[in-house]
């Protein structure tokens, strides 16, 4: 993703995962620490990710 690179992010769109892997993936990534920095890691649903099925992003 563009950025002025202060905070770098991630999208990776799944379009094979049903929710509930979704969701397994998602909890194994939020709140982890990497190279010194918390990450975050959320799903968005199609209606929220500009037509992908499903997104997680950190």
């Amino acid at each position: 993703m563009e950025g002025d690179g202060t905070r770098p992010a991630v999208r990776l769109t799944v379009d094979t995962l049903d929710d509930v892997s979704l969701e397994k993936l998602k909890g194994r990534i939020h709140n982890m620490f990497w190279r010194g920095h918390k990450l975050s890691g959320l799903v968005m649903r199609e209606r929220f990710s500009l037509g992908a099925t499903g997104s997680v992003g950190w």
